[in-house]
């Protein structure tokens, strides 16, 4: 079960040939979180510097409860595409982190993140992730 996640252009998840688009990922907030959360690799990210970066100085009265609305959208989300939503976006201690499974077959390669839209999507209406371009490094 090959999982990839496409950063730049549209955001896309692809698993086992079949892909989930950016227009499923309930607006700009989640996809941008989901983005947010890959980069870098495996640490936590704090509530305040999510809120931070969706809202800047406009910060809602009520950021808190929107943020979590984001989250469940994007837990909603993962699970759509086959994963554990509970394990693959835990949150504790104020933080969220994103922990994908390995590929199948291997517990040491993790998920292909690309810098190239999958077959069947569309190159218009990209998020703005032109910065967030990255490889992990495959293990041996």
């Amino acid at each position: 079960m090959a999982l990839r996640i496409y950063l730049t252009g549209r955001l896309a998840l692809e698993r086992d040939g079949s892909v989930i688009d950016q227009d499923a990922f309930a607006g700009r907030q989640a996809a941008v979180v989901f983005a947010r959360l890959l980069l870098p690799r495996g640490l936590a990210v704090s509530r305040d510097e999510l809120a931070a970066m969706l809202w800047g100085d406009a910060l809602p009265k009520a950021w808190d409860v929107a943020l979590n609305a984001v989250v469940s959208k994007l837990r909603a989300l993962l699970a759509k595409a086959g994963l554990d939503k509970g394990q693959v976006l835990p949150s504790a201690l104020g933080c969220y982190q994103m922990n994908l499974p390995a590929e199948a077959g291997s517990t040491s390669k993790p998920p292909s993140i690309l810098c190239m839209r999958p077959k069947g999507c569309s190159g218009a209406n990209n998020i703005g992730t032109r910065g967030l371009r990255r490889r992990w490094p495959t293990t041996s």
